[in-house]
């Protein structure tokens, strides 16, 4: 009886805390916890089985995502600061779930994109892209405490961040990207209002290459860091063995705090778009499955 008293007790605790440091401006109906996924399927060995509901935890160690309905007021903000609008929308056409993705820049500088964190693009500088592919998770799908799993792949892109690596949004230019959700996402079968958003979207300014052009052209004349053989050190000077600097990755630490990389908060920005509620019928869907 007195361990059960105990562990009530903490339990007691944990509640306690979560309830206090949930800001006091958010409301109970803005707070949504996934606790589930859906959408894989096991193979026993020769056929596979019926997608199940699973614990979230299984793919996500902290496996609560809070998702807070005043972001969307920062969102939109944000937006508007900076010229560069995302929109989606979402509809059911011929028993496709089809979502349309257009990132709008109404500045008259130019934004970039990694390619990675678009859908696939097979020629550049193309306003509007076809035979689209998605080459990570770009949307989060979920309806009440349960998400779909992203059953797409993951597309093979060289590791660098060169300039050429980056998709151009142009001045005063929009693109447009429609994707059949239900080729990378299976809905359940039956009757369900779903909420899509996508997942955050990463741009840099030109500023952001110069910087980082800046910063890489001094490395390469001092070394990474990583390697002490690399520093210029005139050789009838004594090694540097306790400097500071010459520890592992110090160099890089000490460059971080002067925007290595160009990571600098005026040159890049986070955006994400908004949040579209659908009723969708999963039985009348076209399934990436050939057979449940």
């Amino acid at each position: 009886m007195k361990r059960f008293i105990y562990l009530n007790k903490l339990n007691f605790k944990k509640i306690l805390l979560m309830i206090l440091v949930i800001p006091n401006w958010l409301s109970a109906n803005e707070l949504s916890i996934i606790k589930y996924g859906y959408g894989m399927r096991g193979w026993n060995g020769y056929e596979y089985e019926k997608a199940q509901l699973h614990p979230k935890q299984w793919y996500l160690p902290n496996y609560p995502i809070v998702r807070f309905k005043s972001f969307e007021v920062a969102n939109t903000n944000e937006q508007a600061l900076n010229g560069l609008y995302l929109s989606l929308s979402v509809n059911n056409n011929n028993n496709n779930i089809l979502a349309t993705l257009s990132f709008k820049n109404e500045k008259s500088h130019p934004y970039f994109i990694r390619t990675t964190s678009l859908p696939y693009i097979p020629t550049k500088n193309k306003e509007i892209a076809s035979d689209i592919k998605l080459c990570r998770m770009l949307f989060f799908i979920s309806t009440a405490n349960i998400s779909l799993d992203y059953l797409g792949s993951i597309c093979d892109y060289r590791s660098s961040f060169e300039k050429d690596d980056w998709y151009k949004l142009s001045p005063h230019s929009e693109v447009h990207f429609q994707i059949k959700l239900n080729e990378y996402y299976y809905f359940m079968p039956n009757i369900k209002i779903y909420s899509i958003r996508t997942t955050d979207f990463t741009f840099v300014k030109q500023e952001w290459f110069i910087e980082q052009n800046i910063n890489e052209k001094i490395l390469s004349l001092i070394g990474d860091g990583n390697n002490p053989h690399q520093y210029h050190i005139p050789p009838h000077l004594p090694p540097i063995k306790n400097n500071y600097i010459s520890e592992s990755n110090q160099l890089i630490k000490f460059m971080d705090r002067f925007n290595f990389k160009g990571i600098n908060s005026n040159n890049i920005l986070m955006v994400k778009s908004n949040q579209v509620h659908i009723k969708i019928d999963g039985k009348k869907v076209k399934s990436l499955y050939y057979k449940d």
